[in-house]
């Protein structure tokens, strides 16, 4: 179900290329929409990024969310909280997909009217210097972002000043594509995966590089792996929702086997952790006052298949 109070509108003619992710051997796909070329690419084991590492073309779709926000000094800087990824629909419509409650949790008060996007190429930037792209999320009291009733996901069209911000030298947008959004085949207990995320809560002024994590599926709904939530075991910090989570290239495969060469997926879109203290630990003496509790391990994901449903109702 998708929500009936945000909607979505259609971003204009794209000018850059589109990119869909794949751990296999490449095959190019062009059109020339006007008013400039651009080519689409749906895989690839390292699309668009020359002689650089396999995971250039996840990061590459990955993107950092965050406010402005001053400092002790009262500089303003881009203050990074959430994550966000970019997707196409079979349209080549773009969209940033992010967790509901990065963009809009009227529950905690929190209902900002644009957000700003920073991308991969920002990386060398000084947050002081660049406060990243405003993206809006409201016009004249309407939602921009379409979101959905079942899960903690939603979908904003891609601006053109944003695209600008994340395309190569080529004019190439590295985005995930329908076929690179993962199904009930690579959603099952045990799979790897990683995740991409800046820490929040680094030094003033950090690297603005997204740290990659790995992890596997902890728990999936056996049955309807793709139609629910399910949870990963993973090192994730406050600030990481909306984190892309992506199948890993290698790992163990559903019948407990090993295998390499996989294409690399879409599994999800980080929703929430857990740090929740257990009410029983038999045979050890769990203390009255809780301590200070380290980064949860746990963490709730939301299924990216569910975003599919999603574009398809923006308009």
């Amino acid at each position: 179900m998708v929500s009936s109070r945000a909607t979505a509108k259609t971003p204009p003619a794209l000018l850059f290329a589109v990119l869909g992710l794949a751990a296999l051997c490449p095959r190019a796909h062009s059109q020339t929409p006007p008013p400039a070329p651009a080519r689409v690419v749906e895989s690839g084991s390292n699309p668009g990024t020359g002689s650089g590492p396999w995971s250039d073309g996840p990061r590459r779709a990955t993107l950092s969310l965050g406010l402005v926000s001053k400092d002790a000094a009262g500089r303003d800087r881009f203050t990074p909280g959430g994550a966000a990824v970019l997707i196409k629909d079979a349209a080549n419509r773009l969209f940033l997909a992010t967790a509901l409650h990065v963009l809009d949790n009227p529950a905690e008060h929190y209902v900002p009217e644009t957000i700003q996007v920073r991308g991969w190429k920002d990386e060398q930037k000084s947050r002081y210097e660049d406060l990243g792209t405003t993206l809006q999320l409201w016009k004249n009291g309407r939602a921009l972002f379409t979101s959905s009733a079942k899960f903690d996901l939603a979908v904003i069209p891609v601006p053109q000043d944003l695209l600008q911000r994340v395309a190569d030298d080529k004019h190439i947008v590295t985005v995930y594509g329908p076929e690179w959004i993962a199904g009930a085949d690579e959603t099952y207990e045990g799979a790897d995966l990683f995740i991409l995320a800046e820490q929040s809560f680094a030094a003033p002024q950090p690297t603005q590089r997204a740290l990659m994590r790995s992890g596997i599926i902890a728990w999936a709904d056996s049955a309807h792996p793709v139609d629910h939530e399910f949870f990963i075991d993973a090192h994730i910090v406050a600030g990481n929702s909306g984190a892309p989570v992506f199948s890993s290239a290698s790992g163990m495969t559903r019948t407990a086997g090993i295998e390499s060469g996989r294409s690399v997926k879409l599994l999800g879109i980080i929703s929430q952790t857990t740090t929740s203290q257990p009410e029983l630990s038999l045979g050890a003496h769990l203390p009255r006052e809780a301590a200070t509790p380290a980064p949860a391990n746990i963490e709730v994901v939301e299924p990216a298949h569910a975003l599919l449903e999603l574009m398809a109702y923006a308009h």
